[in-house]
């Protein structure tokens, strides 16, 4: 076990009324311990030594062994008594020494000892007994047979008359109201009883102004506490750059880089003994909850129950068991999301066992999703199980299901698409295998159900797909969605197209060659739309037919004209058959 400090809280007083007192030289010690940094809870065993001195020293009195001592939250109290012979009133140090409960282990000892405190030393007062010589007595002791000067808390015995009698002339620093003018000290609290416009009233006071210095406080380094039911509700602590706010009965500021408390901590409530919101770095704050810690300069904590806060300019909303250790960046709520500490800038909003490594990425919720190390600028929006992987910049996974991105300004989404090149575009249908992108700068979709665009709109919805088993896109061409029908000559295509030059020709920068017409030269033979640049499929199919049509009526009118001859030639022919056969019977 390595126990790295022991913070000393307080010394309590004697247990007991005063009576005890005279008969038990045991005394209450109240300690906080810290394990590793962080509040230590659990059993312990406590080893407790009384030295002469601060360093070195001998031992003075037995060794106390404590255990098991129950420490939570590292909160502890445990009951001391090293006999009457010790506590003579020699300075005396006590040292401190730990282990775990039911170890074999040898106590560590913890540094510095600590300066005991006054409160043990009041039992050898209680223990003195017969007349006590003025010439022992302090010459800050006022003494009855003489004029006396009684300055702090005095308590009248009887109430009035002798011996005690206060002159209108003299000074009583401090004295007990509840000894003036036969009224309680509550009374000067009343309405209706104004002995003095200083006083705060239990029905309120008017015309107060802290320009004039009037407030409700403290003028020492010592804390405030307002109480409820006699229990702690509210505690302000004082420091010289900004004092801690701290609400709830258990909830603790503390600095675990530097000794001492945090400064400028707010925590505004929950908190119980066994789970306590802790603030432990400066101006951190939580706003409720439990069981939260925030470990981070100027980081803040809504509530939620177990979350962590560990860097600086953090902000965690809430939740369960959230982690953030990265430095600015946010975590809304969910449950047991991460943002680990090499994280930058980044953003995971909700959602259960999520993880953000990365600088600047944003992880939206879903379960099980992951920003890898080093994928810096990442998103993934939801769904389950997605992963950008490690060190890939500007991978996108909107949602779906066990999607993957290895590659940099990649995007994956649908069920198991993986985006595995630079620039892929991968989308995956609900088929329950892996589809992966082939190239860079691919766009590749998984769609067994074939695709679909559609215009929308009030016009004419037109329409444009494929389907598996097709060879082809097919293209909405019903009567009923076309307009300004017209009649085409298709002998005037044909003449047209015949001029419209066809060539053969490769895109710049690819090798791939293609026969076809220039998209100018197409749009100045049939001017159809206003683009001279590209060439619509619909108008080459169109165009084509039109030529095959008026290719076909010019074809049947040839072959009529020729068909016309050949009668002629073959009624010739039958004429000139006859005359030869008429001759030839002669």
């Amino acid at each position: 076990m390595n126990i790295k400090q022991l913070l000393l809280l307080a010394v309590a007083g004697l247990l007991g009324c005063a009576e005890a007192i005279a008969q038990s030289n045991a005394f209450s010690y109240q300690g906080n311990l810290s394990e590793n940094g962080f509040p230590a809870t659990g059993s312990y065993s406590l080893r407790f030594i009384l030295y002469n001195a601060e360093f070195g020293g001998s031992q003075v009195g037995p060794t106390l062994t404590n255990e098991p001592v129950a420490v939570a939250a590292g909160l502890f109290t445990t009951t001391l008594d090293f006999g009457t012979a010790v506590l003579d009133g020699s300075p005396r140090w006590l040292e401190v020494a730990v282990r775990t409960n039911g170890s074999t282990a040898i106590h560590t000892a913890l540094a510095p000892r600590q300066p005991l405190s006054s409160a043990p030393y009041a039992f050898r007062a209680a223990r003195l007994t017969g007349t006590l010589p003025d010439a022992q007595l302090s010459a800050n002791i006022a003494r009855l047979n003489g004029t006396a000067r009684f300055v702090g808390n005095v308590l009248f015995d009887p109430s009035s008359g002798p011996p005690f009698a206060v002159g209108n002339a003299e000074v009583v620093v401090k004295l007990n109201a509840d000894q003036v003018d036969g009224f309680d000290a509550a009374d000067f609290a009343l309405a209706g009883h104004n002995h003095d416009t200083n006083y705060w009233k239990l029905t309120g006071n008017a015309g107060t102004s802290p320009t004039n210095g009037q407030f409700i406080g403290t003028t020492d380094n010592q804390p405030l506490e307002v109480k409820v039911n006699n229990q702690r509700a509210f505690r302000i602590e004082p420091d010289t750059i900004s004092p801690n706010l701290i609400g709830g009965r258990f909830n603790i500021a503390t600095n675990i880089f530097f000794q001492g408390a945090a400064r400028g901590v707010v925590i505004g409530g929950g908190g119980s003994s066994s789970s306590p919101n802790v603030v432990q770095d400066n101006f951190g704050v939580i706003v409720g909850g439990s069981g939260n810690t925030n470990n981070g300069d100027n980081s803040f904590m809504g509530a939620g129950i177990r979350n962590y806060v560990e860097d600086r300019n953090n902000a965690l909303v809430g939740g369960l068991r959230n982690s953030l250790d990265g430095r600015q960046c946010f975590l809304g709520a969910g449950e047991t999301n991460r943002i680990l500490s090499i994280a930058i800038d980044s953003v995971l909003t909700g959602g259960s066992n999520n993880t953000v490594r990365a600088d600047f990425a944003t992880l939206g919720g879903g379960a099980n999703n992951i920003i890898d190390s080093s994928s810096d600028f990442g998103t993934v929006s939801g769904g389950a199980n997605n992963r950008i992987d490690f060190s890939i910049l500007y991978g996108t996974i909107p949602g779906g299901f066990s999607n993957f991105v290895d590659g940099d300004y990649a995007f994956a989404a649908g069920r198991r698409a993986r985006a595995v090149h630079d620039g892929a575009f991968v989308w995956a249908d609900s088929q329950d295998t892996n589809f992966a992108s082939t190239a860079n700068n691919q766009v590749s979709f998984r769609c067994l159900g074939g695709v679909r665009f559609t215009s929308g709109g009030t016009a004419a919805n037109q329409q444009v797909a494929w389907t598996p088993g097709s060879a082809s896109w097919t293209f909405s061409s019903d009567r009923n969605l076309k307009d300004d029908i017209r009649p085409v000559d298709g002998e005037a295509v044909l003449e047209k197209l015949a001029r419209v030059p066809i060539s053969e020709w490769n895109y710049k920068g690819y090798s791939q060659r293609h026969i076809g017409p220039m998209a100018q030269d197409f749009h100045g033979a049939f001017p159809l739309n206003e683009s001279t640049t590209t060439l619509n499929d619909a108008d080459l199919h169109g165009v084509a037919l039109a030529a095959i049509q008026g290719l076909n009526r010019k074809l049947e009118s040839e072959l009529k004209e020729k068909d016309e001859k050949i009668s002629q030639l073959e009624d010739r022919l039958a004429r000139l058959e006859k005359i030869m056969s008429d001759a030839a019977g002669r």
